[in-house]
């Protein structure tokens, strides 16, 4: 029995025509406006709060424009786009690769 074929592809939406995308334009045009010496100022808790680690590597994004908040409409695009079983599809083998006619 042959394969069947998914086009994967097809389930992933244009983020950019997303309602999260939308919010996040608007956060956007918010953090443009701040100032992280205040930002730091006003959360003793931001350094610790936007930090992380990934194996060896520790992540600060807290010297950059960006909020919790901002991180929670990332999270809220990557599963408005099913972004979890686009990325399962390339680690599984799914026939994703639609220009070579292949899995990824």
């Amino acid at each position: 029995m042959a394969e069947e074929i998914v086009d994967i592809t097809k389930k992933v939406s244009d983020s950019t025509k997303t309602k999260t995308w939308k919010k996040l334009e608007k956060e956007r045009k918010h953090l443009d406006k701040i100032n992280l010496r205040d930002e730091f100022a006003n959360d003793p808790n931001r350094a610790k709060d936007l930090s992380f680690e990934c194996g060896p590597l520790y992540i600060d994004l807290s010297k950059n424009r960006i909020k919790n908040s901002t991180l929670d409409l990332f999270a809220e695009l990557a599963e408005e786009i099913n972004l979890k079983e686009y990325i399962e599809g390339q680690f599984t083998g799914k026939h994703m690769n639609n220009t070579e006619d292949r899995a990824v």
